[in-house]
């Protein structure tokens, strides 16, 4: 069990394809998925300037992207690992709208 605890408080089991129930089952879905997400994050932070101040919070959003591009190649047919970068990068900006 990897547990994960959300920006809301619910504590998820990582390793529990339950967790993942909503997310696609396809490494080339969720490659894209990601990458839109990714994508999400820039622009919502060029159109929030002015009080996207939290340096924690984007200090932690670009470690999480840093390390997906790095371990992507040799994770390149594991739809759980996709999965689960999607799902904690998810739930990251997610915090942040709020």
């Amino acid at each position: 069990m990897k547990k994960f605890k959300t920006f809301d408080g619910q504590i998820v089991d990582l390793e529990d394809s339950k967790t993942f129930e909503h997310l696609p089952k396809s490494t080339k879905k969720l490659e894209r998925l990601m990458l839109a997400e990714i994508g999400y994050y820039n622009c919502f932070k060029i159109r929030n300037k002015k009080w996207f101040d939290d340096d924690k919070q984007k200090k932690r959003v670009k470690k999480l992207i840093k390390k997906f591009i790095k371990n992507e190649n040799e994770n390149r047919d594991n739809v759980l690992w996709y999965q689960q970068q999607i799902f904690i990068f998810q739930d990251e900006i997610e915090n942040m709208c709020f």
